[in-house]
């Protein structure tokens, strides 16, 4: 391919070259310390911004020591506690708008920031010296313990937590793989005390020859390795290895059954003993091929259990290689424990077929090509470059592999795969552990036989890019159901999305997108429903008669339908009330707000509507919907010069007219403070207040309600005020964050989504679930948090902000929302909703700076006396003993909360202030209703 350059190993005195043959497709440099720290210098593009990727080769794998797990992941929580020169570590990356965080896996810690290209002098200081220089007081450290106490309780609401914890605990026996990346429950527990255990381990571990930094995208390689020398030549080398056990060889098949502690589709994960990452090794790496040729999305055993008898809701296989042996794994849920054992049956099949014989040629190459670009795709912003090269880096110590690799996969046989399967697929080195939700007990197996106008076209040329990226927008959504109906808009297009067109069974269009690592997927709002696609340019005619026809040429075959209809269901009945309480509280706040209106019923519809559709409504909704005057398309990137005259022809074939308009919603006033207590037996509180309000990206406020937001409860951001009471100063939780647009899914995105465009908006607070940290106190807690973001808000809306963080945070927000554009299609994304809100003239993502730049404090101050109140409001609590807190917020006693260590006595002063803020609800301001009944119908 033209854009792919050549690579060649670079000494630490030379300047970027070309390189030798290989996938990797930009010029970097490669920089050693005699310390041994090595950091990669990458030109990734990314006019003006740069990546910045510090990867510690040390993860839960590493915690060897009994009731140690978890500490991995706990300090990379501690990282972010700043040191003598940075007290303020969070300060320091809003003033430069840079998009900070981290995480944790089994083999590595990995701490990435995005900035602008400027700023690179000052991350080289801060990350330099936090890495050398953390400093951190033990009352820090057990305010920590609070958060990660708060993330692990957050993620028991999954039930593929449970599953995985429980395939690791049965699968290994002496190794570290033994337990999950956040750790066993009691160690979390034990955290607070472990403090000074803590800086041993910082001592340890993080040393310069254990560490390697990636720096990708925009910027002078010789000033940035002057930097780099400069600032880490200084760390003193100490790094450690740990004490690991080798797994003794498993020689018997293994079996567990877990119950999750609520509702939850039956499932079933089935693993083997798989050899750690060889890049030069065709047996390994024939391990991953075999892993998609098998259960990939394109293997005859996807297309029996999901496409053709419906068996599993989904299948999907892992054998991606660690550092160390490790598990390949293939995961599976159906609606019923029968269906679970004829899912376990196929794969058993697979096999066999896999171990007696090789795989088709044509299956091999399809699967090498799908690997592929399933890479090359994942290279289009600078963080994402240095994420491709991470996993190499972990397992190898540097990034050359990557290339190995790749050469060797293009030399596997179907040969092989054969000899792989051999190795990895025996009975003996088998896992298997089913999850059963609460109350089910496990069957026998039992055994049985298988009986308008013309359409608008919106252009975003960019010839550099790679990429294609198509957004279709058809104006109907949620509020387009009819009455008694609700969840019909989302179940059209899902159908449209995962269906058999009139020119390919869904089964041949698996089969072609797949060697293309692409796809395409639909959305549905209150307003909008969206399909969108990105594929390599290299792909684009075919691929492109794929996406198209799924939406002009439905087949709408009833075994499509009833396949997606039962995915639906059991994400109704099971999913939405079960598996987030965050995302879950939110729904429930805007119903309640919208009540009366098109607006009040989730996108997704209710158990009971959903339960009563037909195919035959849904090919109503898409005749009287999908029509030529509702439709804007929209192509970005590197398309031909036809491509517009392509997309107006092709989708002129929709029949003529558009959709009645719908009425904007006008929600029932709100009288004072009103309370939805949502009955759940959970070990956390789940929090979201707000109300609607006349505020939308064209009018002349949204900047500088945009800015003040911002500070308060930027989403993501632990730089922002609330974060920086509850969650910071208090550890109570993972994160408080507040919003002036629908932020949907924010608990799995990390910048504000597109195509969710309304003509009426909410302000809303959003506290992430408060654990108790011991019998009893829950309430206060949540009662607590709930008080401490309201005292905030209050002060927000009475007093204004300050000069100095209106300052501080436009500078953050004019870097920061560099990110918002960070990739085509979310480009693209934007560029549909300026078309909604009718600023396409002035494009939002173009406008943030120079609009951020005309505001001045008394712009941001009036707009917040306009706009925010805190009187009038719903709030939504999700948790256990719902009468109890009910009782606790009428009597309106103060809610005194206790920590695991001691804190300041600046802070206890200002508890104790807290604690008594009113919270005037009155007893018939206060709903209760049973998680089994939440949206039911």
């Amino acid at each position: 391919m033209k854009w792919m350059l050549r690579i060649l190993l670079v000494s630490m005195l030379l300047g970027p070259l070309a390189a030798a043959d290989g996938i990797f497709p930009f010029e970097y440099r490669e920089v050693k310390l005699d310390n041994g720290f090595t950091a990669y210098l990458i030109d990734a593009g990314s006019p003006g911004q740069l990546a910045y990727v510090t990867i510690v080769r040390t993860g839960s794998r590493d915690e060897w020591e009994p009731g140690r797990s978890g500490y991995a992941h706990f300090f990379e929580h501690m990282m972010f506690r700043g040191t003598e020169k940075y007290p303020n570590f969070d300060e320091v990356l809003t003033a430069i708008g840079a998009d900070s965080n981290a995480f944790t896996s089994s083999d590595m810690t990995v701490y990435h920031i995005v900035a602008s290209s400027e700023s690179l002098p000052t991350l080289v200081d801060l990350e330099s010296d936090r890495f050398q220089n953390l400093s951190y007081d033990e009352s820090e450290f057990r305010t920590e313990a609070g958060a990660v106490l708060g993330e692990f309780n957050q993620g028991r609401a999954n039930p593929f937590s449970f599953l995985f914890e429980k395939l690791l605990d049965t699968a290994f026996d002496k190794h570290t793989y033994k337990h999950t990346t956040i750790g066993f429950e009691a160690d979390v527990r034990s955290m607070p005390e472990g403090f000074d255990y803590s800086r041993s381990f910082f001592e340890r571990y993080y040393r310069p020859e254990n560490v390697v930094l990636v720096v990708a995208g925009d910027f002078d390689f010789d000033n940035a390795e002057q930097l780099i020398r400069s600032h880490y030549s200084g760390w003193q080398r100490g790094y450690r290895p740990p004490q690991i056990t080798p797994e003794p060889e498993q020689t018997a098949p293994r079996e567990a059954t877990v119950h999750f502690p609520g509702s939850a589709l039956p499932a079933m994960v089935v693993a083997y003993k798989i050899p750690a990452w060889k890049p030069d090794s065709r047996l390994a790496v024939a391990v991953e091929v075999l892993g998609q040729v098998a259960f990939g999305p394109n293997s005859d055993i996807y297309r029996e259990l999901v496409v053709d008898s419906q068996t599993v809701q989904f299948i999907q296989g892992d054998f991606g290689t660690q550092r160390d042996p490790g598990l390949g794994a293939v995961f599976a849920a159906a609606t019923d424990q029968q269906k679970l054992y004829r899912a376990q049956r196929a794969i058993e099949a697979a096999v066999e077929r896999f171990t007696s014989q090789p795989p088709s040629q044509e299956a091999l190459n399809t699967a090498k090509r799908y690997m592929r670009y399933d890479y090359l795709m994942d290279l289009e912003t600078a963080r994402d470059v240095a994420f491709s090269l991470i996993g190499t880096v972990v397992n190898t110590g540097g990034i050359e592999a990557i290339n190995t690799f790749y050469q060797t996969l293009e030399k596997v046989t179907p040969e092989d795969v054969m000899e792989a399967a051999r190795l990895v697929l025996q009975k003996d080195k088998r896992t298997i552990v089913t999850l059963l939700p609460a109350g089910m007990e496990r069957e026998p197996e039992m055994r049985m036989d298988e009986a308008g106008s013309f359409p608008d076209v919106v252009t975003l040329p960019e010839p550099d890019s790679p990429f294609v990226s198509f957004n279709i927008w058809f104006k109907a959504g949620s509020q387009n159901d009819p009455p008694g109906k609700e969840g019909l808009a989302a179940l059209t297009a899902a159908v449209l999305e995962d269906s058999s067109t009139r020119n390919n069974s869904y089964e041949q269009i698996l089969a072609k997108l797949y060697p293309m690592a692409a796809g395409y997927s639909s959305s549905v709002d209150k307003e909008m429903t969206v399909f969108r696609g990105t594929v390599h340019k290299d792909n684009l005619d075919e691929y492109y008669g794929l996406f198209t026809d799924a939406i002009l040429a439905p087949a709408f075959k009833e075994e499509d339908f009833q396949r997606i209809k039962s995915r639906l269901m059991s994400y109704l009945e099971r999913q939405r009330r079960f598996s987030s309480d965050e995302e879950l509280g939110k729904e429930l706040l805007f119903r309640e707000i919208f009540r009366g209106t098109p607006y009040e019923h989730p996108e997704e519809g209710y158990v009971e509507t959903v339960r009563a559709l037909t195919l035959q409504d849904v090919k109503d909704f898409y005749a009287g919907n999908y029509l030529r005057g509702n439709v804007v398309m929209g192509v970005a990137g590197d398309y031909p010069e036809n491509m517009p005259r392509r997309l107006r022809s092709d989708f002129d074939a929709l029949p003529a007219g558009s959709t009645d308009p719908v009425p904007a919603p006008q929600p029932q006033p709100i009288e004072g403070l009103n309370v939805l207590i949502v009955e759940k037996d959970t070990s956390a509180t789940a929090i979201s207040m707000g109300y609607p309000y006349d505020l939308l990206r064209s009018d002349d406020d949204f900047y500088a309600m945009m800015l003040a937001n911002s500070w308060l409860g930027e989403h993501r951001s632990s730089a922002s005020h609330l974060y920086q009471v509850i969650r910071e100063a208090r550890g109570m939780n993972y994160g408080d964050y507040s919003y002036i647009e629908a932020y949907p899914l924010g608990h799995t995105i990390s910048l504000p989504p597109q195509n969710v465009a309304r003509r009426k908006q909410i302000f809303q607070i959003w506290i992430r679930p408060v654990s108790g940290l011991q019998e009893g106190d829950l309430h206060n807690r949540a009662l607590f948090a709930t008080r401490a973001a309201l005292r905030e808000f209050q002060d927000l809306v009475d007093d204004g902000m300050t000069q100095q963080e209106f300052e501080i945070t436009r500078g953050f927000l004019k870097n920061y929302t560099v990110n918002y554009g960070s990739t085509l299609s979310r480009r693209l994304g934007y560029r549909i909703d300026d078309y909604f809100y009718g600023i396409e003239d002035e494009p939002h993502l173009e406008s943030i700076k120079s609009e951020l730049d005309a505001l001045s404090l008394e712009d941001v101050n009036q707009a917040i006396k306009r706009y925010l109140q805190y009187d009038d409001m719903w709030i939504v609590f999700i948790t256990k003993d719902a009468e109890g807190l009910k009782r606790l917020l009428v009597s309106g006693a103060a809610s005194p909360i206790e920590y695991p260590g001691e804190k300041p006595e600046e802070i206890l002063s200002e508890d104790r202030i807290i604690q008594a803020f009113p919270l005037p609800v009155q007893d018939d301001k206060i709903k209760i209703i049973h998680i089994n009944d939440v949206l039911e119908r």
